[in-house]
């Protein structure tokens, strides 16, 4: 069954930031952009394999958000800090196939991909994923 939230395991610190120049997914993985003029902006993670902050972008709950209604750019983004252990329900690249216990890292668009060079999840279930990315659940290293 699906989860109707992100945080499915732990107790990450929630923080808020800005939503940037693009539309964020709750279960995306997120970063900060700098902007010299604006605080806490936040867009997808961008770099593919790169290293990544374990913050994923949570739904809106303080005003009855659902996960799967995004962020606009502009509005005000709540957002989890994750510890070892959280599991979060993320989302995986399309067309992807991945075991429990699979490494995942950055796609470089705020969706995880199978990947070893800067990991920070590893799957918490089987799955096989189709066209387009979908939610998976992982547990944050």
């Amino acid at each position: 069954m699906a989860s109707k939230t992100i945080i499915l395991k732990g107790k990450p610190i929630r923080k808020e930031g800005l939503a940037g120049n693009a539309s964020i997914t709750p279960g995306y993985l997120i970063e900060y952009f700098g902007d010299a003029n604006v605080t806490d902006v936040l867009i997808p993670h961008t770099t593919s394999t790169g290293a990544a902050a374990k913050r994923f972008a949570l739904e809106n709950d303080p005003v009855g958000g659902e996960i799967g209604t995004a962020y606009a750019s502009g509005s005000r983004v709540q957002i989890g800090v994750f510890s070892p252990g959280d599991e979060v329900y993320a989302f995986l690249v399309a067309n992807a196939t991945v075991a429990r216990g699979a490494f995942l890292e950055s796609n470089g668009d705020g969706v995880l991909v199978a990947g070893t060079t800067n990991p920070i999840a590893q799957a918490a279930e089987d799955i096989t994923i189709g066209g387009t990315a979908a939610r998976i659940k992982v547990e944050v290293l």
